[in-house]
């Protein structure tokens, strides 16, 4: 059982079935190995609100420098030895190394006690990493109007959807011209906020067979996606989105933020993009499906 801090952060868990502990040479250094490691990472935390989900360990590794280059995070790691013993060690993880094809996981770490650390092979080995996150609160403006989503605009009733740790998970639908109620938002996150602009974009891979995802398929066309992880003086860090291979939000529209009154708001404008859209607004799938023709054809001479 792993009991985690109910106090303000969030704790990522990491799981594999061994991993090796090696003094670097230089004091209080060690370089950590995990290896047959899990790719579910659960990740969960209790303030400002109670959530739990999983991720993946690819995930982790992608977004490890917005959150952690500033702060390294402190951890804990146990596991039980050849021999039955279990070893657990408090440690600071300096940097982070994940192979996907190897499925492994390396770490540069510095130790919290003064006592040295042997060099040490263990088995069933369960990484805690505590993130010293703060929560800001935060509030979302969208400027967006149906109008700019071109032949989309018929079609759109809500132009933007934010996704928030621990609120929905359909989302907070934002209407044309209007603002979220507050949310407190955990800095550093994971995921942080994503934004999602509501019109019909193809992809990332544009020539990618249109039609819903399917295995490793993503949907084409789909709505844009990002995520925009936030430190405690409002700046962000945009990352590409989850899930999915919508087209990147941050190239289809401008997302600034500043501190107003000890809020941090969250401004979606339109950009030049904002309305290269699909042909038509045409969809993934049913009666206005797009033609599944290649090169695709956009709403705009010089699409992103």
């Amino acid at each position: 059982m792993v009991i985690l801090n109910n106090g303000e952060g969030i704790n990522y868990v990491v799981h594999s079935e061994t991993a090796s502990v090696e003094n670097s040479g230089q004091e209080n250094t060690v370089a950590i190995l995990q290896e047959a490691v899990d790719n579910r990472v659960l990740w969960a935390g209790s303030a400002p609100s109670t959530f739990s989900e999983v991720t993946t360990a690819q995930i982790l590794a992608d977004y490890w420098d917005a959150m952690f280059s500033a702060v390294p995070p402190n951890a804990f790691m146990f596991g039980i030895t050849g021999d039955g013993e279990m070893k657990a060690y408090a440690i600071t993880l300096d940097s982070m190394e994940y192979s996907r094809e190897g499925m492994t996981i390396a770490y540069s770490a510095s130790t919290l006690e003064n006592d040295p650390i042997e060099n040490v092979t263990f088995n069933s080995v369960t990484l805690v990493i505590d993130s010293q996150e703060t929560a800001i609160t935060t509030q979302f403006d969208n400027q967006i109007l149906a109008a700019d989503g071109g032949p989309c605009s018929p079609w759109t009733k809500d132009t933007v959807t934010v996704f928030l740790p621990g609120q929905d998970p359909g989302g907070i639908q934002l209407a044309p011209d209007s603002k979220s109620a507050p949310y407190q938002l955990s800095t550093g996150g994971i995921t942080g906020a994503g934004i999602q602009v509501n019109f019909w974009y193809w992809c990332q891979e544009p020539d990618v067979p249109v039609g819903p995802a399917s295995g490793s398929k993503p949907q084409n066309p789909d709505n844009s996606g990002g995520q925009f992880i936030f430190a405690a003086d409002c700046s962000f860090e945009q990352k590409p989105a989850v899930f999915g291979k919508g087209i990147e939000t941050y190239k289809i529209a401008d997302v600034t933020s500043a501190m107003v009154d000890g809020v941090c708001v969250v401004t979606i404008n339109k950009n030049r993009y904002t309305g290269c859209v699909t042909p038509n607004c045409c969809s993934p799938e049913g009666g206005g499906a797009c033609p599944d023709v290649t090169p695709r054809e956009y709403t705009c001479s010089d699409p992103p």
